[in-house]
């Protein structure tokens, strides 16, 4: 097994329309993956973090704003539930409230425990559990899964020299990109409150 593994997911979440296996294999009716829609096509955000269950890994799920922040539009423009009215998230009583759960635990699944939540959390090293509710939070809009697995540095160095030079300054300028769009949201969060 690859010692060091990475996911990143970004595009419209929505729930797909077949029923999404527990993890005895089963499935329950009116549990549908979830999908997320990006340029090259739709991607099951479950069976992309499924291989990540029972590992120790950094993750970062979180609704991602239109660039530039649209701080008339519900979610700074992530939403898409606007034109309906109602958001299942919360934006119609609360539109500048975002979604950003992210941690560092043993990456969990199970659908037999399945609220709300969609059935994944964080079992965190301090004992307490982050529950992840990617359903509840992430269908209708503009959405960003992010995980990698914890790892010893040598082996970082060595995954990120095999890929060379071109691809370790993208992932800076990346995490540039990723600043100054938090910042803009701090500014806006600020700028309604």
């Amino acid at each position: 097994m690859n010692d060091f593994q990475t996911i990143l997911l970004e595009g419209i979440c929505y729930l797909g329309d077949k029923a999404y296996p527990d993890s005895k294999g089963r499935t329950e009716p009116g549990f549908f993956d979830l999908l997320v829609q990006s340029s090259g096509g739709a991607v099951s955000v479950y069976d992309t973090l499924r291989p990540l269950v029972g590992r120790q890994v950094q993750l970062a799920v979180h609704h991602v704003p239109s660039m530039p922040i649209d701080v008339h539009r519900w979610g700074g423009g992530a939403c898409h539930w606007e034109p309906y009215g109602r958001c299942p998230f919360g934006h119609h009583t609360t539109p500048t409230r975002m979604f950003n759960e992210a941690g560092s635990g043993v990456l969990a699944y199970d659908l037999d425990h399945e609220t709300s939540t969609g059935g994944w959390w964080l079992e965190q090293f301090d004992g307490t559990r982050l529950m992840l509710p990617l359903a509840h939070a992430l269908p209708g809009h503009r959405s960003r899964v992010a995980a990698a697995t914890l790892f010893a540095v040598d082996a970082m160095r060595d995954a990120l020299a095999g890929q060379g030079l071109d691809s370790v300054e993208s992932l800076g300028n990346r995490a540039t990109d990723l600043r100054d769009m938090l910042e803009q949201a701090r500014r806006m969060v600020r700028e309604d409150t």
